[in-house]
């Protein structure tokens, strides 16, 4: 198995497009702990620190590769209530990689963190776990 893992993050007023913070106490960034995929499906779970005042999240996926067929599939996400910690990516190409995103969002301000998960061909599923200490 050969799992790549990209994590980029980011924070800022969603308005100004600049990525800067326009309040002095920013929002914490989602924490990726585990990631489960199979051929088809790849269900995340990420943290917040409980201090975090969330009122929701948007996940967003996207195709990356390697291409396989006519017409990459198309960019998709959700939004999810600031509660949720969970998510299941359905519908994926098997042996295929996707970008993933998961944005917080309060009123004033978002911060995002991204990974790159890969499916596998065939059905069996793998896990990869993040320890944050």
């Amino acid at each position: 198995m050969i799992l790549a893992v990209r994590i980029n993050s980011g924070s800022g007023d969603p308005s100004s497009g600049s990525g800067d913070l326009v309040n002095s106490e920013p929002l914490s960034q989602p924490i990726f702990t585990t990631v489960a995929a199979t051929s088809t499906t790849a269900t995340i779970r990420w943290s917040l620190p409980p201090t975090d005042f969330i009122l929701g999240f948007l996940v967003s996926w996207s195709y990356v590769g390697p291409c396989s067929g006519p017409g990459a599939p198309p960019h998709e996400d959700r939004v999810l209530t600031g509660s949720t910690r969970t998510f299941t990516l359905t519908g994926l190409r098997p042996n295929s990689q996707y970008l993933v995103t998961v944005e917080a969002r309060n009123s004033q301000r978002f911060a995002s963190s991204q990974i790159t998960v890969n499916t596998r061909f065939g059905g069996n599923a793998y896990q990869l776990s993040f320890f944050n200490g």
